[in-house]
């Protein structure tokens, strides 16, 4: 599957059945961080932002971990580009005993670096903002 045809399934994907589609939100992720960290130019560099997005409407915790790589991974668009709030899916204190479960200090050291941040951003309008920029349907399109 090509990253066009990725983009296209991301645009179909509604707020209302986000959930139906975390499997290959995972596996779309994974494979937008690959084309993004191999020195290839990447034609649909949003596409990972958009996954991020919608993994983080789905807010499980054990994606925690694959999204800290990609802010993480070195890369400087994502470092920079990646924004934080994806990874704050939840509140810090859940998202940093998640990560002291699965043993990932690194992840929840960095979640307490970007406590303060948290507390002062309004995430629903921040949330609001990037479903508006990626123009995510409410409902399924017919």
């Amino acid at each position: 599957m090509t990253s066009k045809q990725r983009t296209e399934i991301l645009s179909s994907i509604s707020i209302a059945n986000v959930a139906d589609h975390h499997d290959w939100l995972r596996w779309c992720f994974q494979e937008e961080l690959k084309a993004r960290l191999s020195e290839k130019p990447c034609d649909h560099f949003e596409n990972i932002y958009h996954c991020a997005l919608l993994l983080h409407v789905i807010g499980d915790l054990s994606d925690l971990p694959l999204m800290y790589r990609a802010k993480c991974s070195g890369d400087m668009d994502l470092g920079i580009g990646f924004d934080w709030q994806f990874l704050f899916f939840n509140q810090p204190s859940v998202l940093k005993n998640y990560a002291d479960s699965v043993e990932r200090a690194d992840i929840a050291k960095w979640i307490e670096d970007y406590q303060e941040d948290y507390k002062k951003e309004d995430m629903s309008l921040w949330l609001k903002m990037r479903i508006k920029y990626f123009d995510v349907p409410q409902v399924e399109k017919n």
